[in-house]
């Protein structure tokens, strides 16, 4: 790019700060898949949440993070800028570029149509990309540019250090990173895991205390404790309940307390004036109203696996209605507790505690007083609580 070199330098910056973000990128996603929690310099609201897209299977591709492929795309264009300052490459970088801006686009609405979710540090890269591709565009149509022909600078020196690049980021990027809790969030299961059953002991010794509107599960003496806030229409959530059910199943000391944090701001002001589970206060109502009937851990387990069928209102009535009949509730009560301010109370309480205590996203869970967040493989959390005490069944 010899005969503009203003062109040469604003792609270069433009694609070193895209290196810059995918590299950020790659360490939060580790980050986050390897139990480090959520990263609160990302995770702005429940609209601009990292970690939730981190939890994905839409971060992943090939089962390589997304954010690997990025830097290794990012560094094969400044490579090629490198190795060819004396052409003007006007033209096939604004195809590469292009091809950058609908992988941007494709992956900009995937997660918020999917996910109903925005990864800032995602958005930054997608701007550049179409800002670079942009500024391409413009700079073939002031000045004509050579054709493609001959003038793509693709000599062997680019072939060869594309090869070392491809394989230093991607092969790590897929042996070392913990890609194997992101999964399709409506069909993930987690090994040794089944979908929920009613009438077995899925929660063993499950209880609802009707005086504090709380629930918990499992032993209480010698017990590792495992405090768990959850939102019913968040698919991870859903996805973390088979977890929580192995464990268990597994574990003959896990004291389980449940407690609601939805992402609704109806009920949780972490969200502001923005919305994004417009049902879960709702069902997080439904559920204590049913621990009124002794049926709490029976309807939590429902919520969290038909978490699909409250994408709006009419679908979420139609939900309790079939609930209350599945369940054997009494439908009238139900229905009048629901508008109670005792059970209205106890969810803002759930939520003020979840907020006091630093909770971003859902699911959020403590264990024995150390916070994690997000989803995991099921080994990875089964160490967690052998690591804390826990003691397998005989």
């Amino acid at each position: 790019m010899k005969q503009t070199p203003k062109l040469f330098w604003a792609i270069l910056l433009l694609t070193t700060l895209g290196l810059i973000f995918s590299v950020r990128l790659l360490m939060l996603d580790y980050s986050v898949l390897s139990g480090g929690g959520a990263n609160a310099e990302c995770n702005i609201n429940a609209a601009f949440n990292c970690s939730a897209v981190a939890r994905s299977a839409y971060a992943f591709l090939l089962g390589i993070p997304v954010a690997a492929w990025g830097l290794l795309g990012y560094a094969l264009v400044l490579l090629w800028l490198a190795l060819n300052r004396d052409k003007d490459l006007r033209r096939p970088l604004l195809l590469a570029y292009g091809l950058f801006s609908l992988v941007s686009l494709y992956y900009f609405g995937i997660t918020k149509l999917k996910l109903d979710v925005i990864c800032l540090y995602c958005l930054f890269t997608y701007l550049i990309n179409w800002l670079t591709t942009a500024v391409l565009a413009v700079a073939n149509f002031q000045k004509p540019s050579p054709s493609l022909q001959g003038n793509w600078g693709l000599q062997p020196a680019l072939w060869v250090g594309g090869v070392i690049l491809g394989l230093g980021i991607l092969i790590p990027s897929y042996q070392f990173f913990p890609h194997s809790s992101a999964q399709t969030p409506s069909t993930a299961e987690t090994p040794g895991s089944s979908k929920p059953k009613h009438g077995g002991p899925t929660y063993p010794l499950g209880r609802f205390d009707k005086a504090l509107l709380q629930a918990s599960a499992g032993s209480e003496k010698e017990a590792v404790t495992l405090e768990v806030f959850s939102d019913y229409q968040c698919p991870f959530c859903a996805q973390f309940e088979t977890t929580l059910q192995t464990a268990m199943q597994e574990f003959s000391n896990l004291h389980l307390i449940r407690k609601e944090f939805p992402l609704d701001k109806n009920c949780n002001r972490l969200l502001g004036n923005n919305q994004m589970h417009a049902n879960a206060c709702q069902a997080a109502y439904f559920a204590k109203c049913a621990g009124l009937q002794d049926k709490f851990w029976e309807a939590a387990e429902s919520l969290h696996a038909r978490h699909a069928e409250m994408t709006n209102t009419l679908m979420a009535n139609t939900l309790w209605a079939s609930l209350i009949s599945e369940l054997k509730l009494d439908g009238p009560q139900i229905e009048a507790c629901m508008q109670k301010p005792e059970i209205h109370n106890s969810v803002l309480n759930d939520v003020q505690e979840g907020l006091y205590k630093g909770v971003n996203s859902t699911p959020s869970y403590w264990i024995n007083g150390q916070k994690q967040a997000g989803i995991m493989p099921y080994p990875q959390f089964k160490e967690l609580l052998l690591k804390a005490g826990g003691k397998l069944k005989n």
